[in-house]
């Protein structure tokens, strides 16, 4: 789903067009707390993922956020083809990791 999708269905689900749109332009920021944490666990040698129900944007926001020097991997349900809470999209990125689940 692309965000203009996304966010016409956040209107068409509240019943107003308008206000999707505005929440829409809003740029989210990162938790400092959180970017803290990821790069303690990054320090110690602990791969740190991102796995979200995003949408095509995801890419681009991540790197205007900053975020990418935080994190070694995104993954996006947008591009995998399945969202959370499906097991398939864990699976995914298990699989994708080599990790055991």
């Amino acid at each position: 789903m692309s965000r203009a999708e996304w966010v016409h269905e956040i209107g068409r689900t509240l019943g107003t067009y308008d206000a999707a749109e505005e929440w829409g332009k809003l740029s989210p920021q990162p938790d400092p707390a959180m970017l803290e944490v990821s790069d303690e666990l990054r320090s110690r040698g602990t791969i740190v993922a991102i796995l979200t129900n995003g949408t095509d944007t995801i890419p681009t926001e991540i790197k205007a956020q900053g975020i990418q020097q935080h994190i070694d991997y995104v993954f996006n349900s947008a591009t995998i083809g399945y969202i959370k809470p499906d097991q398939r999209v864990f699976q995914h990125v298990i699989d994708a990791l080599g990790l055991e689940g």
